[in-house]
């Protein structure tokens, strides 16, 4: 019964706080003059690839939940994840989406769904910087003021995060690994977690295969949006724009309340190398909040008002 009180002021508290972020954060007046000036069926087009991009995002979050903790139940994936979305969105760093995410998941700890969501959102981080990076790196080789010491040094810090996840699945059984675990607080924490010993290889490659999948379909949203607001430019030159943008805005330590100021302020800087008026690409980050984010957020706040059966 303690658990049950506890689960139902956690959602009354998700609930309410999602409430004041979309009534007293939001900058509805930006968002409507975004879509008085939207090209609409680029607009809807963008729109129509979240499905995809959500599908591909509950297939990964199912897979790790099935590969690691053993959960099957396709309705209470579903729940977490959009609930997950939905307590991330007004937290700094989107810390509330690792106890989000955990509130439909049954016969699992707080911690082990929480270890999982970092693994996700780990995987996030490396596709970002893999194939985001390769387009920065790109992009620099072009800026005949930057030192070619810097773009050797970028080239080598992409092929690391590369295999920073192989080279762990590794360490498992390493000499490192157990003198870690006689440190108490490391052993603590990774007996809560414990769980997370079946993460393996063939998991890891199918997760960043999801991962990549839901990467593209992103960068296509953000391109297309791009193309909305400036119909003269190239898809394919919005597309690379986007991933220069996505790999610095990655590098930046982010604590505002889901990314906003972040992507806006970022895309407003390399506008100009790629020949993108900055109101265009202004427009477009507020739009891409919107559908990925604010939408998906919305959504969540149903299913966290609604009990799980």
């Amino acid at each position: 019964m303690k658990k049950e009180k506890l689960l139902f002021f956690s959602r009354v508290l998700i609930a309410s706080a999602l409430l004041v972020y979309l009534l007293f954060f939001i900058e509805i007046e930006n968002i409507i003059n975004s879509l008085l000036n939207v090209n609409f069926s680029l607009f809807l087009l963008a729109l129509f690839l979240l499905i995809p991009n959500i599908f591909f995002q509950f297939m990964k979050w199912r897979f790790l939940l099935k590969s690691i903790l053993n959960f099957e139940n396709n309705n209470k994936v579903m729940r977490s994840l959009f609930v997950g979305l939905s307590s991330g969105i007004f937290t700094p760093l989107r810390v509330g989406e690792y106890y989000g995410r955990s509130l439909d998941i049954t016969g699992s700890t707080v911690s082990e769904v929480a270890a999982l969501t970092v693994l996700d959102k780990f995987f996030v981080v490396v596709t970002i910087a893999v194939i985001g990076g390769a387009f920065f790196l790109f992009f620099i080789s072009n800026l005949n003021e930057v030192n070619p010491v810097i773009k050797y040094v970028i080239g080598f810090f992409i092929l690391c995060i590369l295999f920073i996840p192989f080279i762990l699945i590794k360490l498992k059984g390493s000499k490192l690994f157990y003198l870690l675990r006689k440190i108490k607080i490391v052993s603590t924490f990774l007996d809560r977690i414990a769980s997370l010993k079946k993460f393996n290889v063939s998991i890891a490659v199918k997760t960043f295969f999801f991962t990549v999948l839901v990467y593209i379909i992103y960068t296509l949203q953000y391109s297309i949006l791009i193309s909305a607001f400036s119909e003269s430019s190239v898809l394919s030159n919005n597309y690379f724009f986007t991933n220069v943008v996505m790999f610095s805005k990655a590098m930046i330590p982010q604590i505002s309340f889901g990314e906003l100021g972040v992507r806006e302020s970022t895309s407003i800087f390399y506008s100009s190398y790629f020949n993108l008026t900055s109101v265009a690409v202004f427009n477009a980050s507020i739009l891409i909040f919107v559908i990925n984010l604010l939408v998906p957020a919305v959504i969540g706040f149903f299913f966290i008002t609604k009990k799980s059966k």
